[in-house]
């Protein structure tokens, strides 16, 4: 009978921990692939993270000009963390600028730029607000650039006139009369030397 009970005790303690092995290592399995699975999307988080800070992002948009609040502005800015390279404008149909001269025209958007480094912008007038009051409709600018990896990036920017359509600019005193007033000043100047 004491051998009997040794040997189920001994069956069973045999037993018990084949079962606690097993046990253990299904949870040690379960943790190595949550692990392996985190692992993954930590790789995957770090390479997206690394690609925003090396990517370029051009956006184009209009802006009233700094000198006259009538005139509007043409911005194409570099606003990634990478330079952007082989820059390509394609236009929905062309515009005519305030001067007779064709949008396509310009050289920028006609040939391109080779390169455009980051939080770099380029700032040209479009036109004045008056002639804005006339156009009734938008232009889209289709932007296609790469990365330093060749990486190919497309936007298209839609440029709506039409916001500023029968708007009333603000009787503001620009740059342009500061001028005209200085000339003044210096005639009247002029007139009490002599």
């Amino acid at each position: 009978m004491a051998n009997e009970t040794l040997w189920f005790i001994s069956s069973f303690n045999e037993q018990f921990s084949t079962f606690v092995i097993a046990f253990f290592t299904v949870i040690l399995a379960l943790a190595t692939i949550a692990l392996a699975y985190f692992t993954f999307m930590l790789f995957t988080e770090t390479k997206k993270m690394r690609e925003l800070q090396t990517d370029p992002k051009l956006s184009v948009y209009l802006t009233s000009s700094k000198i006259e609040i009538i005139f509007k502005n043409l911005i194409i800015e570099n606003i990634g963390f990478g330079p952007a390279y082989n820059v390509k404008f394609q236009l929905n149909k062309d515009f005519t600028l305030q001067d007779g001269r064709k949008l396509s025209e310009i050289h920028m958007i006609k040939n391109g730029l080779s390169y455009i480094p980051p939080n770099e912008k380029y700032e040209f007038l479009l036109t004045d607000a008056d002639y804005i009051k006339v156009a009734d409709e938008y232009l889209t600018i289709k932007t296609t650039y790469q990365n330093s990896m060749k990486k190919l990036f497309s936007d298209e920017f839609i440029l709506d006139f039409s916001l500023w359509k029968n708007m009333e600019t603000l009787n503001v005193k620009g740059f342009n009369h500061v001028v005209k007033e200085l000339q003044k000043i210096n005639e009247t100047l002029e007139k009490i030397k002599k």
